[in-house]
């Protein structure tokens, strides 16, 4: 009997390790690396989307200060939905829950074409393993 009770308190301890994993490495946001044969200088960099820029590191301030704009235009988004994406991302109301929450209410192909801008521009998103 005593040997259960061990038995099950182990599956139980297993069990809430497995779900803690599964809930650590769910998306929580959105991932911006360097594409480092694009981009030079930002090695080892990546930033959550929607950081404020002042502790978002070296990629989102060359992003923000030169990227946004080309990332933008190229991915030929309607103007207001390019406005509503550089604010949450570069501007005083950037915050990652916010612009996920946004990016995810964009249709697939407009998702799309973000990433590829991105891609385009030296920006890879959610290219990492958890």
């Amino acid at each position: 009997m005593q040997e259960i009770k061990y038995c099950v308190a182990f599956y139980f301890i297993f069990g809430l390790l497995i779900l803690g994993l599964l809930i650590s490495c769910s998306q929580q946001g959105i991932i911006v690396t360097a594409d480092t044969t694009k981009i030079k200088g930002l090695d080892d960099c990546f930033v959550q989307l929607g950081t404020p820029i002042e502790s978002g590191g070296p990629i989102l301030k060359r992003l923000c200060i030169q990227d946004i704009d080309k990332v933008l235009a190229f991915s030929k988004l309607e103007e207001t939905r390019s406005k509503e994406i550089k604010s949450l991302l570069c501007g005083k109301k950037a915050d990652p829950v916010k612009f996920k929450k946004y990016f995810d209410s964009l249709n697939k192909k407009e998702r799309f074409n973000l990433i590829k801008a991105f891609e385009f521009y030296g920006y890879e998103i959610n290219a990492y393993g958890c």
